[in-house]
């Protein structure tokens, strides 16, 4: 690792330990997979790890919104979601596992970002084989928003009415 750039270079093989800590487990696992290929990937990945400013309480992600509503007139707009398939060389052996609906073996990389366009955050490795839909149910960010520890904000009060908090995706493919 080098300290003064805040990146680590990975080599196949390579012992995931030597990612820091704050990067999640299932992503150091992913991020070796797809090193065998591509060394300079694990060190974007790193490094937009390094420097993503997830919200952490609920003031965080009401900043975001009030941002979102000055830009673009919409309000408790938390964030834009979308993802984009990655064309890869599979692994041998691996088959199917990565052939997506649109002819070629990729991997996903889903971004939320906020309205200056920054990711907040984003997961990459999924395998293209599952659906758009399914891509995020793969992620860590949902499971933290299934579970309510994201610490997203009650509805507010809009021109007199109760509106909830809202995430905002593309609905196409990715």
């Amino acid at each position: 690792m080098n300290g003064n750039l805040g990146y680590v270079l990975l080599r196949p093989r390579q012992d995931l330990n030597l990612l820091p800590d704050h990067v999640p487990k299932h992503n150091k696992t992913r991020i070796t997979s797809y090193n065998n290929r591509n060394q300079s990937l694990s060190v974007l990945i790193y490094d937009i790890f390094h420097i993503l400013q997830f919200p952490k309480s609920e003031q965080d992600w009401e900043r975001i919104a009030k941002s979102f509503e000055v830009k673009c007139n919409f309000p408790n707009f938390l964030s834009a979601v979308d993802g984009k398939h990655v064309a890869i060389v599979p692994p041998p052996g691996a088959g199917s596992y990565f052939f997506n609906y649109k002819g070629y073996n990729s991997q996903v990389l889903i971004g939320i970002a906020d309205s200056n366009y920054e990711f907040i955050y984003f997961n990459f490795g999924t395998n293209g084989r599952v659906s758009d839909g399914g891509v995020l149910e793969y992620t860590n960010f949902y499971d933290k928003l299934q579970n309510e520890c994201l610490k997203i904000p009650e509805s507010s009060d809009v021109k007199g009415r109760k509106l909830p908090y809202v995430f905002v995706g593309t609905g196409c493919s990715v």
